[in-house]
């Protein structure tokens, strides 16, 4: 045993673990942090998932939704009967009722806890596949990823809520479009094809980025996305038969689009710019001015501005330009749709999370940026049913105030972009579910 009497070699020695001793603390302690704000997060989202059910069971006593009409949708498909009669869901295609026949199939009270379920871990798959992205693109922002959720929810929570009390059928269709651009972003064109195929199947709104990929010049996904929207609106004629389904389709064309084009008169009584609830773009322009060549105006004047910010092509591959701007293609598909509840706003998610990541990763936002962060927390989480109550809430809608909602992120997600780092990793050794760099070229 070697004693060492070399005064200067022990005041050295001690020096070193005096500088040691801090940095071997803080990594004792900061991963039982971390893990404790983890189990913290789980058990607030359990809590809040348990009283979210126990409210929506209460409601569901008393008066049926639309997760109701949806299974009865579900039903018709599988007895062979006429989908749309008495007006039922005219608005979904026979693809959409293909969908809900596996819930129909189950009594209704497993089915909503079912499809509830499946609405949540759809939510956290939004999240994930938006971590990934973020945090291959910032690393720095790896340690704050559940900080960026956290806030997201909290920022979308009032239209996460509603579209819960009907099961989540939009989380749902969110998780599918957001596959849709994961893949393609990781380079992987034929999954995000078939992901975004499905959502235009299920929803004909989402068809609003095969002409987005179009004037992307990304040409091979837009043709892949459309000959999979092809496929997945033909899958019911394994069931219902070429002739009953294209019955079908003619008549989805004649009421559904009739619709859009303002021609369905009886759909338009319940379902247009009279009902304040619709918080599309063009009822709102219509409140405002009375005059169906404003509305008109107005969609033709946003899509315009929305294709010259985004005129910009990718070129090889797609960089996280495409996920923002497809978060606010996703916004800007549902401003034009010719119906959007409040519920359908959940497809603000993308876009919001991505702000809150700019925000956090220290982007100088423009003052006009935060005035209208500050507006949107207004009107979306102060001013909202819980708080004010349901007779003042509606005379929000009847202002519109979810479209200014809308059309508040949009600005914000497209107007404070910032240059594009490139990700050193590429996407083959990037799992979903560890937030990694990178992306495939495309």
């Amino acid at each position: 045993m070697e004693i060492c009497n070399d005064p200067a070699r022990e005041r050295g020695e001690f020096r070193l673990l005096r500088i040691l001793r801090p940095r071997f603390d803080i990594a004792a302690h900061r991963f039982p942090l971390r893990r404790l704000n983890r189990r913290a997060g789980i058990a607030a989202a359990a809590l809040f998932i348990a009283a979210d059910l126990i409210a929506v069971e209460l409601r569901r006593r008393r008066y049926a939704g639309d997760f109701d009409i949806s299974m009865e949708f579900g039903r018709r498909f599988l007895r062979g009967q006429h989908l749309y009669q008495g007006g039922l869901h005219f608005p979904y295609l026979p693809t959409a009722a293909m969908f809900f026949a596996v819930f129909s199939l189950l009594p209704t009270p497993l089915a909503f806890l079912l499809f509830y379920a499946t609405a949540i871990l759809c939510l956290g798959l939004v999240l994930r596949m938006l971590s990934t992205i973020v945090c291959g693109t910032q690393p720095g922002l790896r340690e704050r990823s559940g900080q960026i959720a956290a806030l997201t929810l909290i920022l979308a929570a009032h239209y996460i809520i509603r579209d819960l009390d009907d099961g989540g059928p939009n989380l749902i269709l969110l998780a599918i479009a957001m596959g849709g651009i994961y893949w393609a972003w990781r380079g992987r064109e034929v999954r995000a094809a078939g992901l975004l195929g499905a959502a235009t199947a299920l929803k004909a709104t989402a068809a609003l980025f095969i002409p987005f990929l179009i004037w992307k010049r990304c040409w091979r996904l837009a043709i892949y996305t459309t000959i999979a929207t092809l496929l997945w609106l033909a899958l019911p004629i394994a069931r219902m038969g070429p002739a009953n389904w294209w019955m079908h389709q003619r008549e989805w064309i004649i009421s559904a689009i009739g619709f859009a084009a303002g021609f369905n008169q009886a759909a338009a009584h319940y379902y247009g710019a009279g009902n304040s609830g619709n918080q599309a773009l063009r009822p709102a322009v219509i409140y405002l001015t009375s005059s169906r060549a404003a509305a008109l105006l107005a969609g033709l004047t946003l899509t315009a501005i929305f294709c010259w910010i985004t005129a910009r092509p990718y070129g090889g591959r797609l960089d996280t330009r495409w996920v923002r701007e497809s978060s606010g293609a996703l916004i800007l598909a549902v401003l034009l749709a010719p119906i959007a509840w409040v519920q359908h706003l959940v497809v603000a998610i993308p876009a919001l999370y991505l702000i809150v990541a700019d925000w956090l990763a220290g982007q100088d936002f423009s003052l006009a940026s935060k005035a209208a962060l500050l507006l949107y927390i207004i009107f979306a989480l102060i001013l909202n049913r819980g708080v004010i109550g349901k007779a003042r809430f509606e005379i929000l809608l009847d202002f519109h105030a979810q479209t200014i909602c809308m059309l508040l992120v949009l600005g914000v997600l497209m107007l404070e972009r910032r240059a594009v780092r490139k990700s050193p990793v590429q996407p083959d050794a990037q799992p979903l579910f560890r937030c990694t760099a990178g992306h495939k070229a495309g």
